[in-house]
């Protein structure tokens, strides 16, 4: 008798066991998102491509930014918002259509250039930034607060993952305006340098990406994200 009451007791405790361990397993998620919050893509920022020579003789520009940040509550969403410097928990991914592109140069630029960066297979240039690290807080109301990140860049299908330096700046109506600027090799691209873009330009060692993206703890109020330009 002893021995069977030892066994249906070790019998509900591992019962018990595992109710509780799935327990915690389904409200993982839920607490998980109590803690984060997200920042949908709305309209109004801009990608800049520049390239050539004395320093770069064309640009490209877009004005489709898809995507989204997620972010902790140690992460900076209001202006004069009290933080310390250093790691802070925040992703932000996102896609560019490569159509939605123009060049400076007019139409036959935008048609090489939509080639060269290989716009059939790789239709969209995709980015995903993490490690997020605070390194300057703003010195006054309106400066923004700067940080070092981790990024995966996928430019005419090819991966690059570099530091890229972020600035993000608090807006009323619970917005974020995010900034950032980097420079790529093009042979990082599988692009030769020096080859021609036209009959009077060439390419450079390198191109300059810059963008200022815009982003809403609410989804923008038209349908779909955003439209080419």
């Amino acid at each position: 008798m002893r021995l069977s009451g030892l066994f249906q007791n070790e019998q509900y405790l591992g019962m018990a066991l595992l109710r509780l361990s799935l327990f915690l397993f389904l409200i993982a998620p839920l607490q998980a998102a109590e803690t984060t919050m997200r920042f949908f893509a709305h309209p109004g920022g801009q990608v800049t491509i520049q390239g050539g020579h004395k320093p770069y003789d064309w640009d490209v520009r877009g004005r489709v930014i898809e995507g989204f940040l997620e972010c902790g509550k140690d992460f900076p969403i209001k202006t004069g918002q009290a933080l310390k410097a250093g790691k802070v928990q925040a992703r932000l991914e996102g896609s560019i259509p490569v159509r939605s592109l123009r060049s400076s140069l007019g139409s036959l630029m935008d048609e090489f250039m939509y080639a060269e960066m290989n716009e059939t297979n790789a239709p969209r240039i995709l980015f995903r930034f993490s490690n997020w690290l605070l390194t300057t807080l703003p010195e006054s109301k309106n400066a923004p607060y700067k940080f070092e990140s981790r990024a995966e860049l996928v430019l005419a299908g090819i991966t690059n993952r570099l530091s890229i330096p972020l600035s993000v700046t608090p807006l009323p109506g619970n917005r974020l305006k995010v900034n950032g600027e980097t420079f790529i090799k093009l042979a990082d691209l599988g692009l030769e340098a020096a080859k021609p873009v036209s009959f009077f330009l060439k390419n450079g060692d390198e191109i300059k990406l810059t963008f200022e993206w815009f982003v809403g703890r609410k989804p923008p109020s038209f349908s779909g994200s955003q439209t080419n330009q």
